[in-house]
């Protein structure tokens, strides 16, 4: 039987190790800060529950929710009038990983 550990995988693929360290160091706390509010666990608008995604992995797996994300984002339609929004280099951050 064979078991992965994280460190395996990130032996195996340390690109992917690397995009999961990015999204937990640097994404993760801004959609916190700007997003999991409305699209959190609770009661999530539009259906979409950023909280669920944890990782890279997650994210890939869901690939065309993450592109519509990133539209929303890069058009700086989300987060919406009247609520708290990225600075520049925040949003930056965001679209490009």
């Amino acid at each position: 039987m064979l078991s992965l550990t994280s460190a395996s995988v990130e032996a195996a693929d340390p690109q992917r190790a690397a995009a999961d360290t990015a999204f937990k160091a640097k994404v993760a706390p801004l959609l916190n800060k700007y997003c999991i509010s409305c699209h959190g666990p609770t009661k999530p608008k539009a259906d979409l529950n950023l909280a669920k995604y944890g990782d890279a992995a997650s994210i890939l797996a869901s690939r065309k929710t993450w592109e519509t994300v990133l539209e929303f984002v890069e058009d700086r339609e989300m987060p919406p009038e009247g609520k708290p929004k990225p600075t520049d280099e925040e949003n930056a951050v965001i679209v490009a990983w």
